[in-house]
């Protein structure tokens, strides 16, 4: 039988996407709603993967169960040969350049490699669409479990279809039911101002989208034996696919990633719009077959595969390294350059086994033994064959050792948020269970220094010789001003130092007493969280609001809802933009809703590739606003990383000292101006 001949529509489509998603992840402001473009691809697969399964059981009422079983392991190679030889090869990079990331990352290599990625990270909590904390470069093979698991869970419905012996369109209206159960059940599941991820992840929630894949393939015929009379239908199908493919633009420019609206409409809208394009594909309409067969794009679509299991990781790599390169356009330039040569690369070796590595992604494994085999013979052969298999060889071993360095350790930042959140939600009225073993260290270091005079936690307290020279080093008018404030505030000072004596290190006499005496509300993200219990050490009339990943126009409604009930005092710090960045606009409202209150807007230099932006929008607000002020944390922390946690975005336990002490000290700056 003739092959029919490949649509290179299809692959421009795929292109398109896969170029959407990695610009989603490398300019969320710019492509917010990227994301949707995975809906395409399950779509896509839905079509391909019913027209197979019509074509085993064409003309019958049953199956050919060993043409399925055919299918499926085809099916299964194609996507676990390039996944097993991409784990591979990242874990035996890691091994070499980062053997600490193997620590934190066992149970997303083994939940990705059994294909149940997604359900491990819905039962690990784990988020898509924030990855500060805890970023993995395998988060992203939630798409591969999904696309397996839609393939399996599919079988059983094709096959009641039937048995039902239901036609064409019966089987178009049962898939589009399913597709409308799909996102009912998003509608029940979704939670408004949660995180998404659990409706992102799900089986159920995201079937809709391959089973409107597959109610093309039943819907196509039936639409064109309905229209078949229509004068105009060539206009009528160009006008809805063009709108359509317009539209799906549209989103992809405009849809943000958190809001109910875009699962409860735009998903589903996204899902149709998807599958009129692929109508207008399949049916052939001129421009959109035209447009969609654009070189570069199916250049892209048919390496699509191997460009989604490399971005992901380059993503992560370029994202942590962020604070060297500095400029956030080189450094998306850069990300892009390395998907496309990494993924360009791992295509021809893997997917398209351009070279013949021996025992490599052929899995011809006889002929490859007895090809090794006529190397080794007396007459050995040190050629280019034998040199990719050392090679392979090397590679083999180095996954072997990433493998066995695999563990489940939690990143610092993140135990340190929890720990965090743990101390607020129980006012230190409990331990928190997971410092159990950090305390009996601590505890048993403690007893050492007592014992010993050593200093593995105490400090050591500047007496003798080095507070001598450190008295000689100061002039006597500097020492007598110091001794002043001291006296002066001594109430201040002596409670400062009891409780949080490196606090009172980093702030002088002045800042400590200015800091009891105001009142201050600090208001924001993860930082704000981290942060609050420090702050309100020293600000003991202080109080503070703190949300893990809140963005500014999530935060708005929060903010509006303290201020009306009195809770928001007359100066306001505030900590937001880290995770998304910020916009003006969002900006201006928050400005209206503080009123006439002093506001300190925290800029940030934690490694996030809008930082630039971020730290401009603010400058221009205390610009714009005679009560808005900048409270310059990006170049009070340069050339000090020890401030900054593992992750290089959360404050250590030294940063938040620090920055309550720049708080202080910006605030009475400012304020004393005021008064002037």
């Amino acid at each position: 039988m003739k092959q029919k001949k490949r649509i290179s529509s299809f692959d421009g489509l795929k292109g398109l996407a896969i170029l959407l998603v990695v610009l989603y992840h490398l300019l969320p402001k710019q492509v917010p709603g990227g994301f949707l473009m995975v809906n395409t691809f399950f779509v896509l697969a839905g079509y391909f993967y019913v027209r197979k399964l019509e074509a085993i059981g064409a003309g019958t009422d049953t199956f050919d169960w060993a043409k399925l079983g055919h299918y499926l392991r085809h099916t299964f190679i194609r996507l676990f040969v390039p996944l097993v030889f991409f784990m591979m090869i990242l874990l035996a990079g890691l091994f070499v350049f980062n053997p600490v990331e193997l620590h934190f990352i066992g149970n997303d290599v083994w939940s990705s490699s059994l294909f149940v990625n997604n359900f491990y990270q819905i039962l690990a909590g784990r988020s898509y669409f924030v990855k500060m904390a805890d970023a993995s470069p395998f988060t992203h093979l939630w798409y591969s479990a999904l696309y397996l698991q839609f393939f399996l869970v599919a079988i059983p419905l094709f096959y009641l279809t039937k048995r039902l012996k239901m036609n064409v369109p019966q089987k178009a209206i049962f898939w589009l039911l399913l597709m409308f159960a799909s996102h009912v059940l998003v509608a029940f599941l979704f939670k408004p101002g949660q995180d998404p991820s659990r409706v992102y992840y799900g089986l159920e929630t995201r079937f809709a989208s391959f089973a409107a894949g597959i109610s093309v393939a039943y819907f196509t015929p039936t639409v064109l034996n309905f229209f078949h009379n229509m004068v105009n239908k060539l206009m009528f199908y160009t006008i809805m696919g063009t709108l359509s493919f317009i539209s799906m633009l549209w989103l992809c420019l405009n849809a943000l990633d958190k809001e109910a609206f875009t699962y409860l409409v735009w998903m589903p809208t996204f899902n149709m719009l998807s599958l009129l394009v692929v109508f207008a594909i399949v049916i052939g309409i001129p421009i959109i077959r035209k447009g969609l067969s654009f070189k570069p794009l199916t250049y892209l679509g048919k390496r699509s595969y191997s460009y989604y299991l490399w971005y992901y990781p380059v993503t992560v790599f370029v994202s942590k390294n962020i604070r060297l390169i500095q400029d956030n356009r080189l450094a998306v330039l850069i990300a892009l350059v390395l998907i496309w040569l990494i993924g360009d690369l791992f295509y021809r070796l893997v997917e398209k086994d351009q070279w013949g590595i021996w025992f490599g992604p052929s899995l011809n494994f006889k002929q490859d033994w007895a090809k090794l085999k006529d190397h080794i013979k007396p007459n050995f052969k040190m050629d280019a064959d034998f040199g990719k298999f050392l090679v392979s060889c090397v590679i083999f071993i180095l996954f072997l050792a990433g493998a066995a360095n695999l563990r489940n350790h939690q990143r610092p930042a993140l135990f340190q948020l929890e720990y965090q959140e743990y101390l607020t939600s129980h006012k230190m009225e409990k331990v928190f269970p997971q410092a159990v073993p950090l305390i009996e260290v601590h505890d048993q270091l403690a007893g050492l220094d007592k014992k010993y005079q050593s200093s593995f936690i105490q400090k050591e307290q500047q007496t003798g010789r080095q507070l001598i020279d450190n008295m000689l080093s100061a002039s006597e008018s500097n020492m007598a001003e110091l001794q002043r404030a001291i006296e002066e505030n001594r109430q201040e000072v002596d409670a400062l130092r009891e409780k949080s004596p490196e606090m009172a290190a980093v702030m002088s006499p002045y800042e400590i007493a200015f800091a009891a005496k105001t009142p201050v509300f600090l208001f924001g993200d993860s930082q704000a969280r981290r942060t609050g219990d420090f702050l309100v050490t020293a600000f003991t009339k202080g109080d503070f609001y703190g949300k893990v990943s809140l963005q500014i126009w999530d935060a708005l409604p929060i903010f509006q809802e303290y201020v009306q009930s009195g809770q928001v005092a007359e100066n306001v710090v505030v900590i937001l933009g880290t995770n998304l960045g910020l916009d003006q606009e969002s900006v201006d409202e928050f400005m209206k809703i503080a009123g006439d209150r002093q506001v300190f807007w925290v800029n940030t230099n934690s490694a996030v590739d809008h930082l630039a932006s971020v730290n401009k929008i603010i400058q221009d607000t205390a610009d714009k606003y005679s009560n808005a002020h900048v409270v310059d944390w990006y170049s009070y922390s340069q050339g000090h990383p020890e401030w900054y946690a593992e992750d290089d975005i959360h404050f250590s336990v030294e940063g938040c000292n620090e920055f309550v002490g720049l708080v202080a000290r910006t605030m009475m700056e400012a304020l004393n101006q005021k008064q002037q």
